[in-house]
């Protein structure tokens, strides 16, 4: 028998006060919308008061919770291994005293990871405990008017809380429980709502070759548009979407290949990366760096799923912009990198910016371009001292 998260018996359905912990590690699920319109981390607070206000039967179930814990405030871009740790080192002690449901919110963007990490450190023991693990996020914040937290939150604790789920480690989201050794992201097509599936399913397989085809498909035509080959020691791509320590491999990359003259950086896919001032990890400081030693280098954006770019939406996208990481939009990132291999390396960085958001097959929708955006990145690549005056 599976619950209702509005009725049982006719009534609302209350879990077991003694079945669930909640570990709160931040992610758009709990941030705010700051003056600016970007949303920000950082905020320390439980979800319960909001969720009085905003969806009172939700907070209902929030507050038969066994215990709620705060791991992590921040936005899940800016997770590194040592919170990533804490996070697991509170579900091991839920587990240690017995508790059978635990709860994780998290972010979005290091989903995944944290997902596969606990699945690893954890699944073999809540399976024989009897226990489940879930995760669960949201797309858009508590005060989005087309917010998903209270339909993933909702449906997060009652699987947490209901017996007839398998033990084990999970992701529930949009209303799929997903085990956490299979999370991923749905590839991006338009009309798709982002969301996490299983790569095993078939869904996740039709989105994937649907995508491939039209990059497939794009990457022929700028080939004949240019009428000659990509050159791969012109551009590369770096996977900023991941969990790192540093980026010292990268940077030694980079200065151990004077022709590479472009960065498509891999943003996870709201558009984000580190950016954590002081950090080795920051990508922001990579960028400026990189610029230090290299100002004919220049440095674009793109998402790993192929979801549209936006350096507007995030306190940490918005930082990326700032720094001169100049967005494709919605150009998908293995057009991106074809196409910056076909443009002449010799051309100043502000001039080969131009090239890319200039529309010649399809590759990218121009009407998104934002163009006081372009405009200040055009001015800091083209300035005396490029670069600098970004921190």
């Amino acid at each position: 028998m599976r619950y209702n998260a509005a009725t049982m018996a006719g009534e609302f359905y209350r879990p077991p006060a003694e079945a669930v912990d909640i570990i709160y590690g931040g992610g758009t699920i709990t941030s705010v919308v700051g003056l600016d319109g970007a949303r920000e981390g950082e905020h320390s607070f439980h979800l319960t008061g909001i969720l009085e206000e905003r969806d009172p039967e939700t907070a209902d179930l929030v507050s038969f919770a066994k215990d709620q814990k705060v791991a992590f405030t921040g936005l899940s871009e800016n997770m590194t291994p040592e919170v990533q740790a804490g996070i697991g080192d509170q579900v091991e002690a839920s587990l240690d005293v017995g508790t059978t449901g635990v709860l994780v919110t998290h972010g979005t963007d290091s989903m995944e990871q944290t997902a596969k990490y606990l699945f690893n450190r954890f699944n073999e023991r809540a399976v024989q405990q009897g226990a489940r693990v879930i995760m669960t996020g949201a797309n858009e914040d508590m005060e989005h008017p087309q917010t998903d937290v209270f339909e993933n939150f909702r449906y997060a604790i009652e699987q947490t809380a209901d017996t007839h789920t398998p033990a084990g480690v999970y992701v529930a989201y949009h209303g799929k429980l997903i085990p956490a050794d299979h999370i991923a992201k749905l590839p991006f097509l338009p009309g798709k709502r982002p969301t996490f599936i299983s790569d095993q399913s078939s869904e996740f397989a039709k989105a994937y070759d649907e995508q491939q085809a039209i990059v497939g498909r794009l990457n022929t035509e700028l080939i004949n548009d240019y009428g000659k080959l990509p050159d791969d020691n012109f551009a590369a791509i770096y996977d900023v979407n991941v969990i790192a320590d540093n980026h010292d491999n990268f940077m030694n990359h980079v200065m151990a290949h004077p022709n590479l003259k472009s960065v498509v950086l891999n943003l996870y896919h709201s558009g984000t990366a580190n950016t954590i001032q002081g950090s080795p990890a920051s990508v922001v400081e990579l960028v400026q760096a990189l610029h230090e030693v290299r100002p004919d280098m220049a440095f674009f954006g793109v998402t790993e799923t192929g979801e549209p770019v936006d350096l507007h939406a995030y306190e940490t996208s918005v930082k990326l912009r700032k720094a001169g990481v100049v967005p494709l939009y919605d150009m998908f990132k293995g057009v991106a990198i074809t196409k910056l291999r076909l443009i002449d390396p010799n051309l100043p960085p502000e001039e080969r910016i131009k090239e890319m958001l200039r529309n010649h097959v399809g590759e990218i929708d121009e009407s998104r371009i934002n163009e006081v955006d372009i405009k200040d990145l055009l001015e800091l690549y083209a300035g005396p001292e490029p670069m600098r005056s970004a921190a």
